[in-house]
């Protein structure tokens, strides 16, 4: 809008742009998710992106992973919002899911699950933050699921219940490949009940 105005004889233009409801950036949540190849980070992220989608926000799912074929670093930006994201960059995360020690640690305001900081041989892993708490899953998923691949469904259960989306009322099972599906559910409902 251009607004033209005479003062002491010359003319004055006052250009401003509007750029959105002011605390939209408040209203955007961003999860940050750090693992390594073969941990399920593309799964686990664009489901939650899809779940997402599926309910009216608008999402931004951005991955980069190097070029290794095992143990590659991998990492999701993950933003969803009410409005139109502007940017889809993260610099400081609401929530940030770290499955591997091999990265450096990224600023985040929560830390839901941190799988793997802990010592090999470790059966629990609490370990305390200023930013809270971390959780461990692995041996969980070793002794009820038979195998490592289910703690990025269990990861996704604990997310789905920290940002308050009810998996009763959705139908997720259709957004999973349909190999393993009913093990993957299992390890959903698991880690939305989870109470640690």
């Amino acid at each position: 809008m251009l607004i033209e105005r005479s003062m002491f004889g010359f003319k004055i233009q006052n250009i401003f742009k509007y750029v959105g409801q002011h605390g939209s950036v408040d209203q955007e949540k961003k999860i940050k998710i750090l693992g390594e190849a073969g941990q399920g980070v593309k799964l686990l992220s664009f489901t939650l992106a899809s779940i997402l989608a599926r309910l009216g926000h608008e999402v931004s799912l951005n991955l980069e992973y190097d070029s290794a074929v095992r143990s590659g670093k991998i990492s999701a930006d993950l933003i969803y919002s009410d409005v139109k994201i502007e940017n889809p960059i993260i610099d400081e995360a609401d929530i940030l899911i770290k499955f591997t020690k091999n990265r450096d640690w990224f600023p985040a305001k929560a830390l839901v699950i941190d799988e793997s900081i802990c010592e090999d041989g470790a059966i629990e892993c609490s370990v305390k933050s200023s930013h809270g708490t971390f959780y461990g899953f692995e041996n969980v998923a070793l002794s009820l699921f038979g195998s490592k691949v289910y703690i990025n469904m269990i990861a996704l259960g604990r997310i789905l219940r920290y940002i308050g989306i009810n998996i009763l009322l959705l139908n997720i099972r259709d957004l999973l490949p349909p190999k393993f599906i009913e093990k993957n559910m299992e390890a959903i409902q698991y880690g939305f009940r989870y109470r640690g």
